[in-house]
């Protein structure tokens, strides 16, 4: 979903689903025997084509739209369409009027369209539909996301201009569409551009040819510069508008998308539509479509950023948005599994960055770990099962669960299983997906699992099907033993950000000691655990889960202990006089060192360090 604009100081990674709000066509009353569900989703729209003429000036959109259309389910006398744009008639392949009406089925008005004779199972047919009208380009859901625009840009997510099925999954089409526009205007859509001719004294004819197969169509036109380069998986294209620092931009961008489509299709599997178009467009936030991306002019500039979002915001996004290809767009959620596709998404964008150098992995996580904790109210927290944006009643609290801790808990996920299994699950959730029904998160648990021999519904449970996160307050020592070795002892007591929800984690530890770094892994369950490990050295500090892979707060039981150490000493106040004076989200600020929690580590938790200093 589309990301919310650089303005905001908030992680900004959604995608949307479209919807096109029904629009009363301009046909006969309803009949007096609607159909039933079964009747309006036994049908698929497999392409589209025709002819639509835009006028960017009034927002009309006028033409034929011609739809072919199979059926499932034997006799099926008429077609029905949710029609966002008035239709003004229909007719056959050949021309023939076909009757029309408006029918009400489960709260929607539908355009019923009447065949000449019942279609048997499998039958096709097509359908052209007049259409004439103006959309509405009002915002739309919680993350309040424009689907259109109109003026020297002129953008489309075409579910507001094409009538669709009735289908939970989305329609999955082709796409060849004449697209009439302002002459001098630049295009960009869905699938490719195949040229333009003259159509009318200034005004030019488009043809935009999509051959693969998706949901999500879209297009934008105008004044654009245009640059392209050859990508793994296709052109990469950008559309951007004349400006010096967005163009400067422009050749990262094009390098980055095609190394982001190809980390992906190594993992994934080839995408669903070839290559992909980066439009410049003000449509509130950054989003993505059938090989389609569009970015804001303060993504490219990184301008607004705030402090949260460094300059090179574009860096964060684009990956993110470039994975959108293959989840939602190439295998698409059930809407109560709406979290996966983001999670998968920013799950991808970490992974790929680090990969390039741009970022650190670890530091990231850690970066959304902290947004998602301490900007989400445990009284407003809520399971990632069953979650939508809309459902969330905030777009800021939407961001923070579904984005940010889904991602970790993906990262939990892959260090439970195993790095392996894990890409193993995901591509084989996409290659049984892709341009099929939508899935269940819990489908990807269970390949996860089968690839790794192991029943991972315990931590689907925790993590995905309750809310909050575990804080560990956690104490370490060691005791001398016979021989030169020493017993490090390590107690974590476990509590929860959500009163009454436990967790059980397999918790990596890295404990360090006079000898070298041991790597240790414990499941801590239950509201106390203490484990022990015979090592050679004295002990020098313990990081619990220094990969960060689970969603977690870590306390010292020792005030002060900010290496976990067993002791408060020069380590410790070195730590914490470094950090002094950085509040989050700055780089420099440690939560390890923030000792009582304000935010900022300051003078305060430096006396405290001092205070404490030489305790055990």
């Amino acid at each position: 979903m589309p990301r919310a604009a650089p303005t905001l100081p908030l992680p900004i990674l959604l995608l949307v689903l479209p919807f096109a709000a029904p629009v009363l066509p301009c046909v006969s009353p309803a009949r007096a025997d609607p159909p039933t569900l079964a009747d309006v989703l036994s049908q698929r729209i497999e392409r589209y084509g025709g002819e639509i003429r835009i006028d960017p000036a009034s927002g009309r959109i006028d033409g034929e739209v011609a739809l072919d259309v199979v059926v499932t389910g034997p006799g099926r006398p008429a077609l029905h369409f949710s029609t966002p744009i008035p239709v003004i008639g229909a007719s056959d392949a050949s021309g023939g009027p076909l009757p029309t009406s408006t029918v009400q089925v489960g709260g929607r008005a539908l355009l019923r369209v009447e065949l000449p004779a019942p279609l048997p199972d499998g039958a096709g047919a097509t359908v052209r539909l007049r259409i004439d009208g103006t959309p509405s380009c009002a915002p739309r859901g919680t993350i309040e996301w424009r689907p259109c625009g109109f003026g020297d840009v002129t953008w489309l997510d075409l579910s507001v201009v094409l009538p669709a099925s009735v289908t939970f999954a989305g329609e999955r089409a082709t796409m060849d569409l004449g697209v009439d526009l302002p002459a001098g205007l630049a295009l960009a859509g869905t699938g490719l551009d195949a040229g333009a001719v003259p159509s009318a004294p200034g005004r030019e004819r488009h043809r935009l040819v999509q051959d693969a197969p998706s949901v999500l169509h879209a297009l934008a036109a105008g004044p654009f510069e245009t640059g392209s380069a050859p990508g793994t998986e296709g052109f990469v294209r950008t559309f951007t508008l004349p400006d010096p620092a967005v163009r400067a931009r422009v050749p990262a961008v094009i390098a980055e998308a095609a190394s982001a489509l190809a980390f992906c299709a190594a993992r994934w599997g080839p995408p669903p539509v070839p290559g992909v178009s980066i439009v410049q467009v003000d449509a509130g936030a950054a989003w993505a479509t059938a090989g389609m991306i569009w970015l804001p002019r303060g993504i490219w500039t990184g301008q607004g950023g705030g402090t949260i979002h460094p300059p090179d915001l574009w860096r964060l996004v684009l990956p993110h948005e470039v994975a959108h290809q293959w989840f939602p767009v190439g295998a698409r959620p059930e809407p109560g599994s709406a979290w996966i596709a983001e999670a998968l998404a920013e799950f991808a964008a970490i992974d790929f960055l680090a990969a390039i150098g741009a970022a650190d992995g670890v530091a990231t996580a850690q970066r959304l770990s902290l947004e998602y904790r301490r900007l989400v109210d445990p009284l407003d927290d809520f399971p990632l099962a069953g979650s939508s944006a809309d459902a969330a009643g905030s777009r800021d609290l939407w961001f923070r669960v579904a984005y940010a801790k889904g991602a970790l808990v993906l990262r939990a996920l892959r260090q439970v299983a195993g790095a392996d299994a894990f890409r193993s699950g995901v591509a084989a959730l996409y290659a049984e997906h892709s341009g099929q029904g939508p899935f269940d998160a819990g489908r990807l648990r269970d390949l996860v699992a089968a690839a790794a021999g192991a029943d991972l519904r315990w931590l689907f449970r925790e993590q995905v099907e309750r809310p909050g996160h575990p804080i560990l307050r956690v104490r370490a020592w060691s005791e001398p033993l016979p021989g030169g070795e020493y017993r490090v002892r390590v107690r974590v007591e476990a509590t929860s950000s959500v009163f009454g929800v436990a967790f059980s984690l397999p918790l990596p530890f890295r404990v360090a000691t006079t000898a070298g770094t041991y790597a240790r892994t414990e499941l801590v369950a239950g509201p106390d655990t203490e484990v022990a490990w015979d090592l050679p050295g004295r002990l020098l500090g313990v990081d619990v889960d220094p990969g960060h892979a689970f969603v977690r707060r870590v306390l010292p039981e020792v005030p002060g202990d900010v290496d976990l150490s067993g002791e408060v000493d020069g380590i410790d106040v070195v730590a914490v006089a470094w950090s002094r004076g950085a509040a989050w989200p700055d780089g420099r600020y440690s939560e390890a060192a923030d000792l009582d929690d304000s935010g900022a580590v300051d003078q305060a938790d430096l006396d405290a360090v001092l205070e404490a200093f030489g305790a055990p």
